[in-house]
């Protein structure tokens, strides 16, 4: 082999593995999560519409959010949305990242056809641990509070997710702790609404004895996503919570 031949065959492994790392990373296919903008941009473009003869239900996350969307079929095109699922209308809305959020969903909440059920989660992410924990878990307070102003300001029932559990190589006590603080004052601000608010336990049906995503449940050993068994998990009593609140 030529001296030129080797730089050739060089060139082609470095391109090769430079388009592979940017497509694959933390292990997400490319086409799983579009960039941000692109996936606000889309599910905006689709317009408010109801449905006809189903119930709407504003469904108000990120890339977990955006991953039980394409769980349930979602081909991420514009004209698919909103999508029909046992009854219901379901319209995803990507939420901006803290500080942010709440006034993001509040926006979203607006916008809403009538007579829409309102689900809100905070990301994975949005649980820092260690020493942010305190002053985030007063944030999200607020947020929680504010979120449910606006929807009993129009009027929309509001189902508030509790902690997303984390792969057990990013979990520790104290985030352990922190997610058990924070859905432990969810129930109480959910049991003083009057039944205007909800909880949807996504810790309860994910988290394993020691706080961490239950393994089988992840997208991978170093990815909290939930895989597909995670959201077939959580689908149940999704659907049997949306009876609940629209029966």
């Amino acid at each position: 082999m030529t001296f030129r031949q080797l730089r050739v065959m060089l060139a082609v492994v470095v391109l090769a593995a430079l388009f592979g790392a940017g497509c694959g990373s933390q292990g997400k296919p490319a086409t799983k999560q579009p960039p941000s903008e692109d996936r606000t941009a889309q599910v905006a473009a689709a317009g408010d519409s109801s449905g006809a003869g189903t119930k709407p239900v504003l469904m108000l996350g990120r890339s977990v959010m955006w991953g039980w969307f394409k769980h349930w079929g979602w081909d991420g095109s514009i004209e698919s949305m909103p999508l029909a699922k046992n009854g219901y209308s379901l319209t995803y809305r990507e939420i901006a990242t803290p500080p942010d959020i709440a006034a993001s969903a509040a926006g979203f909440m607006e916008e809403a056809p009538e007579g829409s059920v309102v689900f809100f989660k905070f990301c994975f992410d949005d649980f820092p641990g260690g020493e942010d924990a305190v002053a985030r878990f007063e944030q999200q307070k607020e947020w929680v509070a504010q979120v449910a102003a606006k929807a009993e300001e129009r009027g929309q029932p509001l189902i508030i997710g509790n902690a997303l559990p984390k792969v057990s190589a990013a979990t520790d006590p104290t985030l352990v702790a922190e997610h058990k603080e924070f859905n432990a004052w969810l129930e109480e601000f959910a049991n003083g609404s009057g039944g205007k608010v909800r909880v949807y336990d996504f810790y309860g049906m994910l988290a394993a004895p020691d706080g961490a995503l239950t393994a089988e449940y992840a997208t991978s050993a170093d990815d909290s996503h939930p895989n597909d068994e995670g959201y077939s998990q959580l689908d149940p009593s999704l659907f049997s919570l949306l009876d609940e609140v629209t029966g």
